[in-house]
């Protein structure tokens, strides 16, 4: 293992509730029977005689100028820091400029902040007796927004109550969400579904590209000397439109394409998503997919059911190289009656009930919609490392969220028998 030999190893023992300090030639001996795997900072143990045992590198001799902390998986972390801080930006920059509203959305809040798998939510104990939880999404906050705006946006830290992290998956991440009404679109005009549907798709790519842009501006010579980045053929891709298929014609791809079995109405999977990203960009530098009218039965309960095909609901996900889906959005359900029937009709509100919900935890919001107080409106949820993950071509998504780094080096994740 790359350590010094004065380099120790703090170790924290998730089973057997001590803990101690290791000198790198202890792991390396006979004594310590232990066998694992480097991971930059960290150190992955096989160690049977204690089940889940995790150690944390505390790099003595370093550099002053760089952390072990700071490597993941041999991935510059400062250089995510920086990517990230240009990314915020160029996202207040671009929604600042087309006339949006910045909205600060609550972190802790009922139901509603909910999206489609309820039991992720992270729960919140409060001296008040009602049911709270850690925010998973602010669309519902920004569409009660647009009683009083044309157009809104947000970043917000999201949660996911993860039995893991993965490659894939995070706990926190930062989320930033754009809701806008038809106004925006064609003021005046008698309101056309399918316009605002491709509005929707517009918004969408020119906030990744915007954003994306700056990003390569500001730290093409990182992405290339610390990520392997093919930087011209990265800017290049941003002057040539995102890729779009339908969810039916996806199925017929896939079909064709080692996946004959799936049927109409399945949920596509990382693996599906990854293979139509490489069909699509055959021979090509790889751009990002919308996927396009997903079967109604899967999706949030206030996407709006095409009028042109009841199948389907006016939605499309992003799918990113490297990264998977970063991106989802639809337009909105604005009609009251319907938009209840669905509700009711979703499994979301399905597993709220079995867990003591009712109807009036959503009672704001369907009378807002119920009463006329918005206008038709569309919106979307960007995954912020999602994005970077593509921009940086990194295969984990760990490698490039800021709060997975840090949560390392605090172990606030790591299971501790307390005295």
């Amino acid at each position: 293992w790359p350590l010094s030999a004065s380099a120790q190893v703090n170790l924290s023992w998730n089973d057997c509730g001590s803990f101690g300090a290791l000198d790198k030639t202890d792991l390396c001996t006979s004594n310590a029977g232990l066998a694992g795997t480097m991971y930059g900072s960290f150190i992955s143990i096989n160690a049977p005689q204690c089940v889940a045992m995790e150690f944390y590198l505390d790099m003595i001799e370093s550099a002053p100028t760089q952390s072990a902390y700071w490597q993941i998986d041999g991935v510059n972390t400062a250089g995510c820091r920086a990517a990230q801080a240009t990314f915020s930006a160029a996202a207040h920059n671009h929604y600042g400029s087309t006339g949006l509203a910045f909205v600060p959305v609550p972190q802790i809040v009922g139901i509603t902040g909910a999206c489609e798998n309820v039991d992720t939510l992270f729960k919140v104990k409060s001296h008040v007796p009602v049911p709270l939880f850690f925010s998973q999404t602010g669309q519902l906050t920004l569409e009660q927004a647009l009683q009083h705006y044309p157009g809104v946006y947000t970043t917000m830290v999201s949660g996911r109550d993860e039995e893991i992290e993965d490659e894939r998956h995070l706990r926190q991440f930062l989320l930033t969400e754009e809701e806008f009404d038809w106004s925006m679109v064609s003021p005046g005009a008698e309101y056309d579904e399918e316009k605002m549907y491709s509005a929707m798709l517009e918004h969408i790519e020119a906030a990744i590209k915007a954003m994306s842009r700056a990003v390569v501006e500001h730290h093409g010579e990182t992405l290339e000397s610390a990520f392997g980045r093919d930087v011209a053929g990265l800017a290049a891709s941003f002057d040539k439109p995102f890729h779009r298929i339908s969810y039916q014609d996806a199925l017929k791809l896939l079909a064709a394409d080692g996946f004959p079995d799936l049927r109409w109405g399945a949920d596509l999977t990382s693996a599906h998503e990854a293979k139509i990203v490489e069909v699509l960009n055959a021979g090509q530098f790889p751009r990002p997919v919308f996927i396009m009218r997903y079967p109604k039965e899967i999706k949030f309960f206030n996407m709006k059911v095409s009028e042109r095909d009841d199948r389907v609901v006016l939605s499309a996900d992003c799918i990113f190289p490297y990264a998977g889906e970063g991106v989802g959005s639809a337009v909105r359900e604005h009609d009251g009656a319907k938009l209840t029937k669905r509700l009711l009709g979703s499994t979301m509100y399905r597993l709220h009930l079995e867990r003591g919900g009712t109807l009036n935890d959503f009672g704001w919001y369907l009378e807002i919609v119920r009463s006329g107080r918005t206008q038709p409106h569309a919106g979307y949820g960007i995954g912020n490392e999602r994005v970077l993950q593509y921009l940086l071509g990194a295969n984990d998504i760990r490698q490039v969220s800021i709060f997975s780094c840090m949560a390392r080096q605090t172990c606030d994740w790591v299971v501790r028998q307390h005295a």
